[in-house]
């Protein structure tokens, strides 16, 4: 299809593309690197997502202590875009890990909002506190079921579970803690090699009793890992 069908099929005019023309005017990209994408048939060009500031930092002490599951930069980004989408919420993060994840959420975050980071292992808990020097998070290291199951209702606009408890099991009193409208978001969907039968058994199990629920809109993303969102209607 050439310039002159769209016009014709899909009514656009000479003036539309005009006004196309003299907004994309702004952008620093040259047609002749463009048109060489085209015929590399790079259809889709992923955007380059700033790093949250600190984020060198915790990957190299990430990997000074060989803990290799830090949420990668795909999924950070998005949970950066989510959060970005709650002003002055209340999130929770069940799994700090060394703050790679914490990072990114504070940096979708506004100024008002606020959230819990829980972790169970002290040393990686230690990296983020070392690294993350923000007082709109609160870190802490306690049993994250506990948490779940002592929290009031409805407390949280947004809950990235990113540990076993509340994941993969707790799921209900969870999403008990979550506002209407609030996202869940788990990562970690599209199976890897690497991993045991097992944990696909888990995913599949979960995504599956997650369709079955009345009180969430889900959405499965083929995207970094694997990335499910829930939204409590």
């Amino acid at each position: 299809m050439d310039i002159a069908e769209i016009k014709k099929n899909y009514g656009i005019t000479d003036n539309d593309f005009a006004d196309i023309d003299a907004y994309l005017k702004q952008s620093t990209l040259e047609d002749k690197s463009l048109d060489q994408d085209f015929e590399k048939k790079r259809w889709f060009v992923e955007p380059t997502y700033p790093l949250p500031s600190n984020f060198r930092e915790i990957e190299k002490s990430s990997a000074a202590l060989g803990f290799d599951i830090s949420s990668d930069m795909r999924t950070g980004q998005l949970l950066a875009t989510l959060a970005a989408s709650k002003p002055n919420g209340k999130f929770l993060e069940i799994g700090t890990g060394c703050g790679l994840g914490t990072s990114w959420i504070l940096r979708g975050m506004c100024s008002q909002s606020r959230l819990t980071s829980i972790e169970t292992n002290s040393t990686w808990l230690e990296v983020a506190r070392n690294n993350v020097h923000d007082a709109r998070v609160t870190f802490l290291l306690d049993d994250a079921a506990q948490h779940i199951r002592n929290s009031p209702p409805e407390t949280y606009d947004f809950i990235f579970a990113d540990a076993l408890p509340g994941k993969y099991f707790l799921v209900d009193e969870a999403l008990k803690l979550l506002k209407h409208g609030g996202f869940y978001i788990i990562d970690d969907c599209i199976h890897q090699p690497q991993w045991p039968k097992e944990v696909y058994r888990f995913h599949r199990k979960i995504i599956g009793l997650l369709q079955e629920r009345k009180d969430i809109i889900l959405i499965g993303l083929e995207w970094a890992v694997g990335v499910t969102i829930a939204v409590k209607l």
